[in-house]
């Protein structure tokens, strides 16, 4: 009984042994573990990071990778549109350059192709103008030649044309954003038509009903869609004859999105002694961000800038081209002058909590002029949460007040992310979300469990006693083994 006692007993240093073995093997597993990790550190940051905007295929751009807005004029000679694009550099100078040429008409005995407009998804349209026939819309599609090609949209068919003038306009409705052409003779002075254009490329042509339609004008011969403007105004023209400000309100607009949509239009006079000082036809409008629109004088070439929230028409030093064959558009989003808006994203290991870590994240605003509003996701195996949807920075500011929950050493972590300022218009990127990886690295994180071992010898019986042994393990951390 007593050597059997003993050899029962000497049980537990066999165990402790295997303990510590399998503890020996558990480091080596860690130090494995750990040279993995190495390896994948160069890629513990993956960002897909915006780059200088490219133009989309056909497409033009609202804006440069900095924010600010391009507008574009339209000139009109010996059967070739030529577009030239504008721009305030971050110095605060204006350049223009000359991108694109389209000389391709479906239609003959063409007197001028003009009404030119661009969505906020860069699609650029013009109107081929016939006094004495109809006039029809095209697609100005953008070719990294020079040589563009266009588009006929035989679905679209004006009706009698001359002096057409064109704007681009979108509204937000149910969760979605719908996106229009408005066209009429001058400043909705005669064959007004509404185009909404599909996000499956089709179209769908609408004839709104105006009111006040004494107050239209076909001297006023461009006008620009404004935002945010103090006397609900969706859309503004200037007649230089009389040096009025005219305005455009849709006052009501129903079945969004549907076959049975339909429009109403109130025209008012907003000014009726401003810019006294354009000496010629104003024959373009080109919207900016917040409101604001360029005003062409033709005969000069010079830029008029309506300053909405001051309600002031003044001379600029910036100039485009001069010429009576003109047009022009602006998306109606984006930054003027040399304000910059370039949010940013970062994300680093954060802080141990027990033997996990969290993931620290930055949203850096600290190089943009204006205010972001950040909303951001982030998931692990397949179950995605939201961070915030919706934290807003201030321009030249960022904030790092948020973080992922503490997560196990190797968790690898996706967070998605987009920065958006509605004043503006402006989104980065402009459409889905920025990705970017880390996987967590906690290996320098320890674990606060307690742990003992006790023994317990049972009561003998038949000449033989057992020994009970009993692990404890308190706190939290890695499983003990």
């Amino acid at each position: 009984m007593r050597y059997q006692f003993i050899g029962s007993f000497l049980f537990v240093p066999k165990l402790f042994r295997r303990v510590f073995s399998m503890s020996t093997l558990k480091k080596i597993l860690s130090v494995t573990l750990s040279f993995i990790m190495l390896v994948s550190i160069a890629y513990t940051f993956i960002e897909t990071v915006d780059p200088e905007p490219a133009f989309a295929s056909g497409e033009f751009n609202c804006v440069d990778s900095d924010g600010r807005t391009y507008i574009y004029q339209s000139t009109w000679s010996s059967g070739t549109l030529t577009i030239t694009r504008g721009i305030n550099n971050d110095n605060g100078s204006f350049s223009t350059t000359t991108i694109e040429t389209f000389s391709s008409w479906s239609h003959s005995s063409i007197e001028e192709v003009n009404s030119l407009s661009i969505t906020t998804d860069g699609e650029m349209f013009a109107v081929l103008k016939r006094s004495n026939g109809t006039a029809y819309m095209y697609k100005l599609n953008y070719n990294a030649s020079g040589a563009g090609t266009t588009t006929y949209l035989s679905s679209v068919n004006l009706g009698s044309g001359d002096n057409n003038a064109a704007s681009n306009y979108e509204v937000d409705s149910g969760g979605t954003t719908y996106k229009y052409i408005m066209t009429s003779k001058g400043f909705f002075n005669g064959n007004q038509k509404v185009i909404r254009v599909n996000g499956d490329g089709t179209y769908k042509l609408i004839t709104p009903t105006i009111t006040n339609g004494g107050n239209g004008s076909n001297k006023a011969k461009d006008f620009a869609w404004v935002s945010n403007h103090p006397s609900g105004n969706d859309f503004v023209g200037y007649d230089s004859n009389s040096n009025d400000l005219l305005g455009a309100e849709i006052t009501s607009h129903t079945n969004i999105g549907n076959n049975s949509e339909a429009i109403t239009i109130n025209l008012s006079v907003i000014n009726g002694n401003i810019g006294s000082g354009i000496g010629s036809n104003s024959g373009a409008a080109m919207s900016l961000g917040n409101g604001d629109v360029y005003f062409l004088e033709n005969n000069t070439g010079d830029l008029w800038l309506y300053d909405q929230s001051a309600g002031s028409l003044t001379e600029t030093n910036d100039d485009f081209n001069s010429s009576s064959n003109t047009d022009g558009a602006g998306c109606g989003i984006g930054l003027s002058g040399n304000d910059e808006w370039v949010p940013a994203f970062s994300v680093a290991q954060g802080s141990c909590s027990g033997s996990n870590k969290t993931v620290a994240v930055t949203l850096n605003n600290s190089g943009s002029d204006e205010a972001a509003n950040y909303v951001v996701t982030y998931t692990i195996a397949s179950s995605t949460s939201t961070l915030t949807s919706g934290t807003s920075v201030n321009g030249g500011a960022s904030n790092t007040s948020l973080s992922v929950p503490a997560q196990a050493n190797g968790t690898s972590v996706q967070l998605n992310w987009y920065a958006e300022n509605s004043s503006y218009g402006l989104r980065s990127p402009s459409s889905g979300t920025t990705s970017v990886t880390i996987s967590v690295d906690a290996s320098s994180c320890s674990s606060d469990v307690t742990w003992s071992i006790s023994t317990t010898v049972n009561t003998c019986w038949l000449g033989r006693a057992n020994v009970s042994i009993a692990f404890a393990a308190s706190g939290s951390g890695d499983t003990q083994y």
